[in-house]
């Protein structure tokens, strides 16, 4: 599941515990039914009370992103199986709000059953308006950043495992979605979603998908744990959604993961 859980610092949140608490309780009774994530990607994950929603939903293994700035990445991958690796990476550039954090790339193999193995690299690029910055300036820090993004896979994904990446790609305007695009083709990477034919938090949050050498991976549904409630209200400004894959390790197709 992929969730931007809203976990800014005040000034720019504010009283998030109650929504923090109302997380945790649904993810343990997602838990209690046995239909809880296999694996939880977090962005802006900032404060210890949003650092700590995967420890206290229940999860054995947590990997967070690096460090740097007093907020740190926002970034947490949070799952029950074995966390066999984990590589950290800080973008150099950013622009306005942004700079207060360490923005970068989380990227963890995971073990599952039958000795087969999956890396997952969680992100979160530059805010346009969000960030404060000049759209120009936004922009400029942006497009650095998916270039060292695709730096960073290449030089360090393991090409025999499949790979999902996964996070808030801030694809708004246009020109920024067009160029991720451009650029997830250079990690041999297909979009979930747009396979799935949906669209998750307006475009901004994505999964893209890219098969080992040896090792198949295809998204085959997706399901919404954290929309809109009821009562029209949400626990984040974005929506909280898992993509559920087939993982094949023979090339064949016939394993779920």
């Amino acid at each position: 599941m992929a969730y931007n859980i809203e976990g800014l610092p005040w000034p720019f949140a504010h009283e998030r515990s109650a929504a923090f608490a109302a997380i945790e309780h649904r993810l343990r009774e997602l838990r209690r039914l046995g239909e809880q994530p296999h694996v939880l990607v977090l962005e802006e994950a900032f404060t210890p009370e949003a650092r700590a929603i995967g420890r206290n939903s229940g999860y054995r293994s947590i990997a967070v992103g690096g460090s740097g700035t007093p907020f740190g990445s926002g970034l947490e991958v949070a799952t029950d199986l074995p966390i066999l690796d984990v590589k950290r990476f800080t973008y150099r550039r950013c622009a306005g709000f942004d700079c207060l954090a360490s923005k970068g790339v989380l990227l963890t193999t995971v073990a599952l059953a039958k000795g087969v193995r999956i890396q997952i690299a969680a992100t979160h690029l530059n805010a346009h308006k969000a960030s404060g910055a000049e759209d120009s300036e936004a922009n400029r820090a942006y497009f650095s950043q998916v270039d060292e993004l695709s730096r960073f896979v290449r030089a360090n994904r393991d090409p025999k495992l499949p790979l999902l990446v996964v996070g808030d790609f801030n694809t708004y305007p246009a020109a920024r979605a067009d160029y991720l695009m451009r650029e997830s083709r250079g990690w041999q990477a297909g979009d979930a979603l747009d396979l799935l034919e949906v669209g998750i938090g307006k475009g901004k949050d994505r999964q893209f998908f890219s098969p080992g050498a040896h090792s198949l991976v295809k998204p085959v549904g997706l399901s919404v744990p954290f929309g809109k409630d009821p009562d029209g209200t949400m626990l984040s400004n974005h929506i909280g959604y898992v993509v559920q894959y087939r993982l094949d390790p023979s090339g064949t197709g016939s394993r779920k993961g």
